[in-house]
């Protein structure tokens, strides 16, 4: 848990120090009411900010763009075992600024607790197994186009 700024700064400064080695999301896509539930699921969306949010902390001075490449893409790989196709990749425009907005997500659940957030650095395609998944703007693809990877750590 992040209680306390204490908390947060030293979370920042571990990944900073290198100590952390993968930054990823649970994405648990609950739905509001879900959350407004007693006892609520734990987790929250992350799949589409995750990445944007860490390079914003780059474009911040927290962390440098290889670190985040490497917590986010190289380590979660290496860690598992997993391979990555040529032609499995995500384009990033590094400088585009945006605001994070529900209404623009793709997730099922449609919110986020990073609504209203100005963020720097956004995904502008994503292909997978030579196909473009993901224009920038919109998903082109069918649920089910993606493969469960099950790496030799799994």
């Amino acid at each position: 848990e992040l209680k306390t700024q204490r908390d947060v700064n030293a979370l920042w400064q571990a990944i900073a120090d290198g100590v952390v080695d993968v930054i990823e999301s649970d994405h648990a896509p609950h739905t509001i009411a879900e959350k407004e539930s007693n006892p609520p699921p734990s987790g929250v969306p992350g799949l589409e900010t995750t990445l944007p949010l860490m390079l914003t902390a780059a474009h911040e001075g927290r962390v440098s763009v290889k670190q985040v490449v490497d917590m986010v893409a190289t380590h979660p790989r290496r860690i598992w075992g997993l391979d990555c196709p040529d032609d499995t990749y995500a384009l990033v425009d590094l400088d585009a600024s945006y605001t994070i907005e529900n209404s623009k997500l793709h997730t099922a659940c449609k919110w986020s607790p990073f609504d209203g957030m100005s963020v720097r650095g956004r995904v502008t395609e994503t292909w997978i197994r030579g196909t473009k998944v993901f224009d920038g703007e919109s998903v082109l693809v069918d649920g089910g186009f993606g493969h469960n990877l099950f790496g030799e750590g799994a």
